[in-house]
């Protein structure tokens, strides 16, 4: 550089023409040679930088891990290389933005613009519909397969429509096809109505010409052997027309034509996605005086039908006035994460029957109820993931979970509810719930208020529920903690529930389950909001067929001296075993343990004051209740009578005990605990003899006649109920 300076300072000083040329070559020269060198300094800086990069070995961990796709495995020379790979693939991926349809929306109703975009989409094969930050009003609006729809989180806005009304201006007949109505503005094709009169229809709107309005049954709501086209029932002038304010249905199509998907996971709704989308219902515009029942199954946000690969996630649902994310009838592969749902059915009547405030939970899974037993059996769900997502004030709870097969529910969390935080439930028509895992959840807040006829447990397992494992999971402040009703092999473990003024675990049913490593905790400060008919575990299978079976064992009891009720409460049930149970409470609370006509196989409670513990009418293999002996048929002096035992368990009832004696015997036995109108098998076993007898039609009277018995021999008696 110094050099170029210099041969400038030259230039300038020549005053003949030769003296200037030769300054100006000679500067130049030195010019050249700077530039080639800087060149050459820069060509070696260039080349080590790149070695640098590309050979950057331990010196640089994540530029190498950079050059390597996880995904595929696939190693590129550098960083550009790769980046270059992967916009080749983007480009290969359809996404059409919903803000080039503008020029059909109407009064911010975005519904015409996503169907558009949705038919080219699938016209093309599929693709992704991006929604960009803004607002966007849909109602109706059919999402069907290689469809993704995707925005920006928080701020990508798709609300639904206000619920929307109009009234019949003529009679119908049935099987019509034809409504003639008196406001038809707020109608389009495509939309789902209910029509309420006495009954109620569900119909899809196929064509609107002025006041006529052509309609077919809307086909997820239509019994798969009912053959009527239109209208199933007879509407009078005047009968109210609701258009369901649902935003998105997934599904092949809502038409009853052309149905290709009937057999369980086959073809179906395949391989579609929604995330990133921030959904608000329309719970704030619903008439109740114009209510129909169908405002609970299609006022939600997403509803998927007959799914194969459906994925929702990092989305937020709030105000439904229904249950947001359903998945109904058959559908495999389900995975459904990291969303938020919030104020779900915040308007729910407290009026409403049980069955009706369950339709009203952040997500609902259900069997297909188009069809009927055993055909229903084989429509449910299997295959599902739902974990990481979140609720608050969902009045329905988190999530109802019907009838579905080998799935997993797992690290959610629940704030706020009225019905039930967590439900699996196999189904009111045989279908069961089997092979689901319930893990890691935590659900609080479950209290009645002024809805007094809510159920309010944090979580419920029902009804045909097989094989299902409860699993670390916490239940704090709700009014039942976990309630258990109609469910077999149930494994119930490593769970904390804390805090339930009815019960913490209440049993209605449970059949060759284990109860293992729970903690039962009834803090200080929420002691005093017991009454005398709280329990702790409690067990009532009087109103059920099947009795309880259970094993109770390593569960940890810490109940604070304002705990008002029972500890433990068993009533009219099977065979429960306690084992090396742990109790910590105060002994005027112990005093409080309770049994009422229960067996028990082993009921080890070594670890509570013995004085705490009252077995009254408590019916054990040592210590039973006795049968009624009628000895004046008795001929054989020398029989001694032992001490007899009867339980009943289920549809059986067992006698275990013994006759002492040598002869022959002839007795009339009566047993008091036998029902009337049944019929029982008895054996009588002893060293010698193997008799079977059988108990009279309308008696409970068992008549033995000349029994021979071995000396010093035992006479056993086991029952098995036959028919009723």
């Amino acid at each position: 550089m110094a050099n170029i300076i210099d041969k400038i300072a030259q230039i300038r000083a020549a005053v003949f023409g030769k003296d200037v040329r030769e300054s100006m070559a000679s500067g130049l020269e030195v010019v050249n040679t700077e530039i080639e060198s800087t060149t050459s300094k820069q060509n070696v800086l260039g080349s080590q930088f790149n070695s640098l990069v590309i050979n950057a070995g331990a010196s640089n961990a994540e530029i190498v891990a950079g050059r390597t796709s996880v995904v595929t495995g696939q190693t590129f020379d550098n960083m550009g290389h790769r980046i270059d790979n992967h916009d080749t693939q983007l480009a290969d991926i359809v996404q059409v933005n919903i803000k080039a349809y503008t020029s059909l929306v109407t009064n911010n109703n975005w519904t015409l613009a996503a169907k558009t975009a949705i038919a080219y989409l699938k016209s093309i094969g599929g693709g992704t519909l991006f929604f960009p930050m803004g607002t966007y009003y849909i109602r109706n609006v059919v999402i069907p397969s290689n469809i993704t729809i995707s925005g920006i989180p928080n701020l990508s806005i798709i609300k639904a429509m206000s619920m929307q009304y109009t009234t019949l201006s003529a009679n119908t007949i049935v099987n019509t096809q034809t409504l003639i109505v008196n406001d038809p503005s707020n109608l389009a094709v495509g939309d789902i109505i209910s029509l309420k009169d006495s009954l109620t229809d569900l119909l899809l709107i196929k064509n609107i010409v002025g006041t006529t309005v052509t309609v077919e049954s809307m086909r997820i709501n239509k019994d798969i052997n009912d053959l009527t086209l239109g209208c199933k029932y007879v509407h009078t002038t005047g009968a109210v027309i609701s258009i369901m304010p649902q935003i998105f249905f997934v599904t092949e199509t809502l038409s009853i034509t052309n149905e290709t998907d009937n057999t369980p996971y086959v073809n179906g709704c395949q391989n579609v996605t929604i995330n990133n989308i921030t959904f608000i219902g329309s719970q704030d515009t619903h008439d109740v005086t114009k209510e129909s029942v169908f405002e609970l199954l299609f006022c939600g946000a997403v509803y998927g039908y007959r799914l194969n690969g459906f994925k929702v996630y990092n989305c937020k649902f709030s105000k439904t006035y229904c249950s947001a994310l359903v998945v109904y009838g058959w559908c495999n592969n389900i995975s459904i994460h990291h969303n938020y749902f919030e104020n779900i059915s915040g308007t729910m009547r407290i009026d409403r029957p049980i069955d009706q405030k369950e339709s009203s939970s952040g997500i609902s899974f259900h069997w297909d109820q188009r069809y009927v037993s055993p055909n229903a059996l084989l429509h449910v769900c299997k295959n599902y993931d739902i974990s990481y997502n979140d609720g608050f004030n969902c009045y329905g709870g988190l999530m109802f979970i019907s009838a579905t097969n080998t799935g997993t529910i797992s690290n959610n969390k629940l704030d706020t509810f009225k019905t039930h935080g967590i439900a699996v439930y196999g189904g009111d028509i045989g279908a069961s719930c089997f092979d689901v895992i319930v893990a890691n959840n935590a659900v609080k807040n479950g209290r009645r208020g002024v809805d007094t006829n809510a159920q309010c447990d944090g979580m419920l397992i029902s009804t045909i529920s097989n094989g299902i494992s409860v699993l670390n999971n916490t239940i704090n402040n709700c009014e039942i903690g976990i309630n258990i009703v109609g469910a077999a092999l149930l494994n119930l473990m490593g769970n904390t529930v804390k805090n339930c003024p009815q019960y913490y675990i209440k049993i209605s049913s449970c059949y060759s389950s284990i109860i293992f490593n729970n903690s039962m905790i009834c803090e200080y400060a929420n002691g005093a909001d017991t009454t005398a008919s709280s329990k702790v575990v409690y067990v009532d299978d009087a109103s059920l067929i099947t009795a309880s079976t259970a094993i109770f064992k390593n569960n940890i009891y810490i109940i604070a001296s304002t705990f008002l009720g029972k500890i433990l409460y068993h009533q009219k049930c099977g065979v429960l075993t306690y084992i090396s149970e742990t109790f910590s409470c105060p002994q005027t609370v112990y005093t409080t343990i309770s049994t009422s006509l229960t067996k028990f196989r082993t009921c080890d409670l070594s670890n509570a004051p013995i004085s705490g513990m009252t077995t009254t009418n408590c019916i054990s293999d040592e210590v039973g209740q006795p049968v009624t002996i009628n000895t004046s048929y008795v001929n054989e002096a020398t029989a001694v009578f032992g001490t007899f035992n009867c339980y009943k368990l289920g549809n059986r009832v067992f006698v275990q005990g013994g006759i002492i004696g040598t002869g022959t015997l002839t007795a009339d036995i009566t047993f008091i605990t036998l029902p009337y109108n049944s019929k029982y098998r008895v054996n009588i076993l002893d060293a010698m003899s193997n008799y079977q007898v059988y108990l009279l039609a309308n008696t409970s009277v068992l008549k033995l006649s000349s029994a021979t018995l071995a000396v010093g021999a035992y006479m056993y008696f086991n029952f098995s109920y036959i028919s009723a």
